[in-house]
């Protein structure tokens, strides 16, 4: 795992053991670190300790317990030091408040304490957030709100170097050269042809870039295969909402909600609801559709309080319908046939 802040959730009352490396490049620093886990029925679960960028947006929720949810929920932050806060606190549904992660001088751990009436009894859980610190925004950079820190999945691709200075950093201010730095993934090739894609493949979660490969080495036509070799690069990071594709850098970004499997990996994606959630509210119809197969649905909505893993054939559905949807746009941008045609 590829982060300084790490949850999980204990499956049984009983010591955990956990080996912690920094590097600096130079040295490397390890520390062993044991706890041990009491779980009971009746206790608020919060979804989950994470790390997170400054002045971004995001999300919690509390867990139903047996199946009920718990009532008179209040939230509070702790410490409240240098009048750190959160701005544009959402709380229309307190099981599920919405945030901007405050501005920070320097990374803080900053935690929330939930407190709830469930079964006639005062229950409470903490929360603690790493909210980091990032380079100030250049004026004319591509990305203007704040992005999540990401890495490539593969830490041996020949683009490791380049692959998030040119796909997702708010320090980028002109676009890679496609053919030198970055180039489209028909214009390099191995043996394995999902070996090249996954070099390509930038992630803020390894989650994330695991069930990506998983679904491509389980289909059985090499449809996205094919249509992926015009595309720089995939990015896959819990702040991505919606999901796009950009043909100023040639690549596409996942909203990780289409491929979660488990409970706990749908806990490390932000709920900020799609900025285009709205646009229609004015308008006096609606434009209602499904997806069918064998004259049924063609997937299976899974609430978020209904902690059940998802099959990978559920997930398929929703995730082929949108890869076909945004690398469209990338070969309409970049067919393969000019791609031999293209100048530095």
């Amino acid at each position: 795992m590829n982060s300084p802040v790490f949850a999980f959730t204990p499956s049984s009352n009983d010591n955990y053991s956990f080996k912690v490396t920094v590097t600096d490049g130079t040295s490397n620093y390890e520390e062993v670190v044991s706890i041990t886990a009491d779980s009971t029925d009746n206790i608020l679960r919060i979804n989950n300790d994470h790390q997170m960028v400054a002045n971004t947006d995001a999300s919690l929720r509390i867990q139903n317990i047996n199946g009920q949810e718990p009532t008179d929920i209040s939230w509070c932050m702790y410490p409240n030091i240098d009048n750190v806060g959160f701005n544009s606190v959402d709380l229309t549904d307190t099981n599920r408040p919405l945030f901007n992660a405050p501005g920070v001088n320097s990374d803080r751990l900053i935690s929330l304490k939930a407190s709830a009436i469930f079964d006639g009894q005062t229950i409470t859980d903490d929360v603690h957030l790493l909210v980091t610190k990032e380079q100030a925004i250049p004026s004319k950079a591509y990305f203007t709100n704040s992005l999540a820190r990401v890495y490539p999945y593969k830490a041996d691709s020949a683009y490791a170097n380049n692959l998030v200075n040119c796909t997702y950093s708010n320090q980028q201010v002109a676009s890679c050269n496609i053919l030198n730095e970055l180039p489209f993934i028909s214009q390099d090739s191995q043996s394995d042809p999902i070996d090249t894609i996954m070099d390509r493949v930038v992630v803020s979660h390894d989650w994330m870039g695991q069930n990506f490969e998983t679904y491509l080495r389980a289909q059985t036509n090499n449809d996205f295969v094919e249509l992926l070799q015009s595309v720089t690069a995939i990015i896959i990071s819990y702040d991505i909402r919606p999901s796009f594709y950009s043909g100023y850098i040639g690549a596409i970004y996942i909203d990780p909600e289409y491929l979660w499997l488990t409970p706990t990996q749908r806990d490390t994606i932000n709920e900020t609801p799609d900025y285009r959630s709205n646009y229609g509210e004015e308008l006096n119809y609606l434009s209602p559709y499904r997806y069918v197969k064998d004259n049924d649905y063609a997937s299976e909505y899974i609430e978020k309080d209904n902690r059940i893993n998802r099959t990978m054939e559920n997930m398929s559905a929703n995730f082929a319908r949108l890869m076909y949807h945004e690398l469209a746009h990338a070969n309409d941008y970049y067919p393969q046939s000019i791609h031999a045609t293209l100048q530095a």
